[in-house]
């Protein structure tokens, strides 16, 4: 069975993963900018091994954000500016980041809404499944 790490140290992988692959970085290039390996790297992403301050702080620098970003929620439990540990895993799953990367990308107004309407009517009809070949016909 795979070790899994505290909930506080999953999340925090979770935030480092996220603005990594934000940023274009492959794990490699992160572990050569703060002096670790890449197993390392891993480690701390899937929150099995803890990230130290000095570490943290490194990595914080490396990714251009402050080191609160790795923390949704401040420690007495209210809200903090930083995204929601629920939309943190949204952005981790298959292609969302990439999804949300594209969307950036688009810069015309009318385009935007279109995707989001096309986006939304595919959640809404349930469509899973099928092929690019499938759209294009």
């Amino acid at each position: 069975m795979p070790k899994t790490g505290a909930k506080t140290d999953v999340v925090v992988g979770d935030r480092v993963r996220s603005r990594r692959k934000e940023l274009g970085l492959n794990q490699e290039k992160l572990a050569r900018l703060i002096g670790v390996t890449l197993h390392q790297i891993q480690k701390f992403e899937r929150g099995t091994e803890r990230i130290g301050a000095r570490r943290l702080q490194e990595i914080a620098a490396s990714l251009d954000v402050p080191i609160s970003y790795f923390f949704p929620e401040a420690p007495n439990g209210s809200a903090h500016e930083c995204p929601l540990t629920e939309a943190i895993a949204i952005l981790n799953g298959p292609g969302a980041l990439d999804l949300l990367l594209a969307f950036r990308r688009i810069s015309d107004p009318a385009v935007r809404s279109a995707f989001i309407e096309l986006a939304l009517l595919f959640a809404e009809s349930g469509i899973e499944g099928f092929s690019r070949a499938e759209l294009h016909s």
